[in-house]
């Protein structure tokens, strides 16, 4: 299994781009899982967003929240354990353990400091300074951007970027979790 991190702003693209990798990771036979991080858990809006990954193809979704985590599909999955009143990186790592997809999408984490890459969402060049850390391997967000990125040494992923060249990319830049949860 190995995992990819899409962090960044609200609002900035994220579950779209998402979706489309899922898709597309899904047509090319790859099983795919999505862990979601929910720090204030709005369930009406969670459950918006998990169905449009469902639909797309993720074998399921699991969303860590500070208090509880809920599962949907959760035959699909161990049940992580629920870590205190703060979500924490370690957390994180122990629930990607056990999951035996080909793929874990991990959606949120916006200050993850690594060591899994990511792919960081945002909306101007001061947040792509603050955000742009640890493993961040590509970034997402206006096309004004992409000069930015490439200066950086950065992949840049455009809102209207497709699932194939996602995927692709997915398939180079995706990697194990740490070892132990």
């Amino acid at each position: 299994m190995k995992a990819l991190i899409f962090r960044g702003d609200g609002k900035s693209g994220k579950t779209l781009l998402m979706e489309r990798a899922v898709r597309e990771l899904r047509r090319r036979g790859y099983q795919v899982v999505i862990v979601k991080h929910c720090p204030h858990l709005h369930p009406e809006r969670e459950r918006t967003d998990s169905g449009r990954m469902l639909r797309a193809g993720a074998g399921g979704v699991v969303l860590l929240a500070d208090q509880v985590d809920v599962h949907y599909r959760p035959a699909h999955f161990p049940h992580p354990e629920t870590g205190g009143d703060r979500l924490t990186t370690q957390r994180l790592h122990a629930a990607l353990h056990g999951l035996d997809q080909d793929y874990v999408l991990v959606e949120g984490f916006k200050s993850y400091p690594g060591p899994l890459p990511s792919l960081v969402f945002v909306r101007s060049p001061e947040r792509m300074r603050e955000l742009h850390a640890g493993r961040t391997v590509a970034l997402s967000g206006p096309a004004e951007l992409e000069e930015d990125a490439r200066s950086l040494g950065l992949a840049f992923f455009p809102l209207a970027a497709d699932g194939g060249s996602l995927a692709d990319f997915i398939e180079r830049h995706a990697a194990p979790p740490p070892a132990g949860p």
